[in-house]
């Protein structure tokens, strides 16, 4: 009975916390000094109080550790950057002759974030790796388009055209990331997930460096491209928002395992430019802070939507080179099913009832947990399918080729030429970028 009415109840993302976001212009105010992005209406400050004012004026810090180290290197020759962060990292101390930004970078990064548990890092890192296919479906159907329902926040990946014309890539380099932080040990300094954050960090603050001198960036709309608002927002949809999802579909988690996921992304989101204030502990501090971020922002736009119909374009089988009218159909639900109808309908999803594809994963989902929670080995078995089926999923959809994780520099692109031949648009992306050459 429990189960029927979780399908069928209406549903919103952080429902405790939830006030409908400001829809259209007139609805909200923003505060003296703040991007006008940033809108917050009389229920929100009801709910939020004055928690909504420090978030906008985080829309107008980016990183400046990182900002830094990439205006050294801004007349240096393309790939410099790239070359002595890879050798420093190896090292733990810059080649000679780099520039002291790098030197700063490089000793922050070799500073935690204040009581680290390092085991309960460990902890949540396997926690998040035993959620396996099903933990791939959320990230793409919940976390994500949560993610993409801020029409400023993603303008940097519109603009630099990663994902629209990327989206496979894309999606499966965001998978990489996120299973490089889920490995024991890796966000410690000198583990992998620890060196590929630091390589992202200087990605964002590369792109950050790019836009912020481009004409097209609407500082005075937008914030400062890659802020800590959006950061923080992104951090979260890999911790509160990812467990949200898993719960929608059946899965549980006891205190010390939400406490060591949070823990994990925690220590990710220091490493990769996050400051200490954003951070939090607890998914009960994280559900609210994500919900605070969406409720001063505006609804989806031609952008957003463009972004999710790429991300569900996206197929996870080998034989797919994209997603047909069944899968699409199928993905379409079940992240109606995950984002609650209010941004499931703005991002402009299909009418498709969810509860039969709900209550069918849910069901798969549940059976899948019971075993883990009931058989004598059923954690460790857990964790090393989960980490098997990311590896799996990986392999298809890189197609053999590495993840490419390229600092840019002097304009350049994130990509090296040889991924970006053959890049297929879809056709809402097409029609947006027409709209804002013409408009």
């Amino acid at each position: 009975m429990v189960g029927f009415v979780a399908v069928t109840r209406a549903y919103t993302p952080f429902e405790e916390f939830w006030v409908t976001p400001p829809n259209g212009p007139s609805a909200g105010t923003t505060p003296p000094g703040m991007p006008s992005r940033h809108r917050i209406t009389e229920p929100a400050r009801r709910v939020h109080g004055d928690s909504l004012e420090a978030l906008g004026r985080s829309l107008l810090v980016g990183d400046p550790l990182a900002d830094a180290l990439v205006a050294a290197y801004r007349g240096e020759v393309p790939g410099r950057l790239g070359r002595d962060v890879g050798r420093s990292l190896r090292a733990g101390v810059p080649p000679r002759g780099a520039p002291e930004a790098l030197r700063e970078y490089i000793d922050a990064l070799f500073v935690p974030p204040p009581e680290v548990d390092w085991a309960l890092v460990d902890r949540g890192a396997d926690v998040m790796a035993r959620s396996g296919v099903y933990g791939l479906l959320v990230l793409m159907n919940a976390s994500l388009p949560l993610a993409y329902t801020a029409p400023a926040g993603v303008k940097p990946l519109v603009m630099t055209g990663d994902l629209v014309q990327m989206a496979p890539r894309r999606l499966f380099e965001t998978l990489r990331f996120v299973l490089e932080m889920c490995v024991p040990g890796a966000l410690r300094p000198g583990g992998d997930g620890w060196a590929l954050t630091a390589r992202v960090r200087l990605i964002h603050a590369s792109v950050r460096d790019r836009l912020s001198r481009s004409p097209e960036w609407r500082a005075a709309d937008w914030g400062v491209p890659i802020n800590q608002f959006d950061m923080l927002g992104t951090n979260l949809a890999f911790s509160a928002s990812f467990m949200q999802g898993m719960r929608r579909l059946g899965f549980s988690y006891a205190e010390d395992e939400s406490r060591a996921v949070m823990e994990l992304w925690r220590v990710s989101g220091h490493w990769i430019g996050v400051t200490p204030e954003w951070l939090v502990r607890t998914e009960g501090e994280g559900r609210r802070a994500a919900a605070a971020i969406m409720v001063c922002q505006e609804m989806p736009d031609d952008d957003s939507r463009a972004l999710v119909e790429s991300l569900l374009r996206v197929p996870f089988v080998p034989w797919a080179t994209q997603t047909n009218r069944v899968m699409s159909t199928v993905y379409a639900a079940l992240s109606r099913a995950l984002i609650g109808n209010v941004y499931a309908d703005a991002l402009g999803y299909p009418h498709t009832p969810v509860a039969p594809i709900l209550a069918g994963y849910r069901v798969a989902a549940s059976a899948s947990d019971w075993r883990r929670r009931s058989l004598p080995a059923g954690e460790r078995i857990a964790v090393e399918l989960g980490r098997a089926s990311w590896r799996t999923a990986l392999g298809v959809g890189l197609g053999g080729r590495p993840a490419e994780f390229r600092i840019p520099g002097r304009g350049g692109s994130v990509r090296s030429k040889r991924f970006l031949r053959g890049r297929s648009v879809p056709p809402r992306v097409a029609q947006a970028k027409a709209g804002r050459r013409t408009g």
